[in-house]
């Protein structure tokens, strides 16, 4: 493991007071093994591997890379589990499983994941990568998503094939996404899923063209 920086900050909560927080710098070669963020501890890792990692309260942990995911035991990072406030960011490598809970956030813009799992007041952010299976048992009011437990997909197009439970489409790069939506509650999976479609280029620039002659 590279070298870890403690902190010492003050923060405001309930009433003033001094918090300690460790900076963790993980690379190639390293292997962090079981590691638990807490507070406002923060992790980025740009290559190596790991068992489980636990982020709690308003820790944040930035994943660029890993080695290869081989088995649970060898390369990439085994299970990440993201509680209160928890900041998860995913952005390259491979990982086996990601469960959030209790207001945490899941952001992923690329890497590959076998399994996602969202519960309670969590919210995902999905930009690209490779998610083989996506299951949600979010909060629920008045039989609705509660308006922040939600899994925002960012893309071109989607379609979902209802019978087999699929959700394929492109990413905003124009990468291809397949997902095996899973249901664990009592709500569907996909119920669950906010889309955000993002406008090709071309249409970009025919209505940035409109605009000019508009004002012409």
């Amino acid at each position: 493991m590279k070298k870890i920086i403690i902190t010492i900050f003050t923060v405001l909560l309930m009433g003033s007071g001094v918090v300690q927080a460790a900076i963790y710098n993980i690379g190639p070669g390293d292997n962090f093994g079981n590691l638990g963020l807490v507070d406002y501890d923060t992790l980025l890792m740009t290559g190596g591997e790991g068992h489980n990692l636990s982020l709690l309260d308003w820790s944040s942990a930035t994943i660029e890379d890993t080695a290869p995911l081989i088995d649970e035991d060898t390369g990439g990072i085994w299970a990440v589990t993201t509680y209160s406030y928890g900041i998860f960011n995913f952005n390259g490598g491979e990982i086996n499983s990601i469960e959030a809970y209790v207001d945490s956030t899941v952001n992923m813009t690329g890497g590959s994941l076998t399994s996602l799992r969202m519960d309670n007041e969590s919210q995902a952010h999905l930009e690209g990568g490779l998610i083989e299976n996506l299951a949600s048992d979010q909060t629920l009011v008045g039989g609705l998503p509660w308006e922040e437990a939600l899994i925002h997909i960012f893309c071109l197009d989607y379609l979902y094939d209802s019978p087999s439970n699929l959700l394929t489409g492109h990413w905003g790069d124009n990468s291809a996404f397949s997902i095996n939506l899973i249901d664990i509650g009592t709500v569907p999976t996909y119920d669950y899923i906010q889309f955000h479609i993002i406008p090709e280029p071309t249409t970009i620039l025919l209505l940035g063209l409109g605009g000019l002659l508009l004002r012409c």
